[in-house]
């Protein structure tokens, strides 16, 4: 089946023929083969857009199931991310059960294929942004704390209002 360029060229071409045959005849009379070979143009067009117009709406269909999948394919990573991080909450309650303490005095776990550990966090939480005291903060856009420079703060003597670093959560690891 020809393109749309090469029926379009056609056309064209067909339509020129036809001027300079008119004009040549001193006529306004269309032969019929110049009928036929238009009529013939048209419906290669007419077959050829109706082809695009399906095959466009089959991508379409194939794009929206691609979507669809997407969305569902990120419902289940979100599901399993949320299951591992449940999981490791049950392997930090058994470590502080069952596990045995380092020189660090971190929890862990030998077992004969690996070890786990657990560490305290040292995540920062800020409780009240309004008592954070100037030295903190950047201006950005918007007012934004600086986290890091009060947890090194913190961890070095310095008190903050409004923010203290909480060690209740336990950071797991397999090796």
């Amino acid at each position: 089946m020809k393109s749309i360029f090469d029926i379009s060229s056609d056309y064209l071409q067909t339509i020129s023929d036809l001027e300079n045959y008119l004009i040549e005849n001193d006529t306004d009379e269309v032969p019929a083969h110049f009928d036929e070979a238009l009529s013939i143009n048209k419906d290669e067009m007419n077959d050829k857009l109706r082809n695009y117009y399906f095959y466009i709406e089959q991508l379409k269909g194939e794009a929206e199931t691609l979507k669809n999948h997407a969305a569902k394919i990120s419902a289940k990573k979100r599901a399993i991310e949320n299951n591992i991080k449940r999981l490791k909450n049950y392997v930090a309650s058994g470590l502080q059960l069952y596990g045995e303490k380092n020189k660090s005095g971190n929890m862990f776990y030998k077992h004969e294929l690996f070890k786990v550990t657990a560490t305290p966090s040292s995540r920062l939480k800020i409780t009240d942004e309004e008592l954070i005291p100037a030295e903190y903060k950047k201006e950005v856009t918007t007012v934004k704390i600086d986290n890091a420079q009060i947890k090194k703060d913190i961890k070095n003597g310095a008190n903050v209002e409004g923010a203290f670093i909480d060690n209740t959560q336990l950071n797991v690891n397999f090796r």
